[in-house]
């Protein structure tokens, strides 16, 4: 009966090598024959058959996204701490400007 099974499995994952045991276990059902996902993923794996798919690159991040506020290798360290600075300067600035009005004077001026 395994070698059967086999057979069929070999057959149709020759014409399908993207077919997976779920995949594979609802063709072997369309064909008429009763049988678990268990046992199709035994027999694939007995084999050595594994379905063909497009693996995930997640690790390689896109030519053109920026990278953030951390602190890579290989980039200037002066360059992120000037950018930092400028920042945070700016962030001051819009305070001392939203609230410039209720400030005294000696205050104001030490924000610009």
């Amino acid at each position: 009966m395994n070698l059967d099974l086999m057979r069929r499995i070999d057959e149709q994952f020759l014409e399908t090598p993207f077919y997976g045991s779920r995949q594979m276990r609802r063709h072997l059902r369309h064909q008429g024959i009763e049988i678990g996902r268990g046992r199709v993923r035994r027999l694939m794996r007995k084999m050595g058959l594994m379905a063909i798919y497009q693996k995930p690159k997640t690790s390689q991040p896109h030519p053109g996204h920026k990278i953030g506020h951390v602190r890579q290798r290989g980039v200037n360290s002066g360059v992120l701490e000037v950018a930092l600075g400028q920042a945070a300067l700016g962030g001051i600035w819009a305070g001392c400007a939203s609230f410039g009005w209720v400030l005294s004077s000696a205050m104001a001026s030490t924000c610009m």
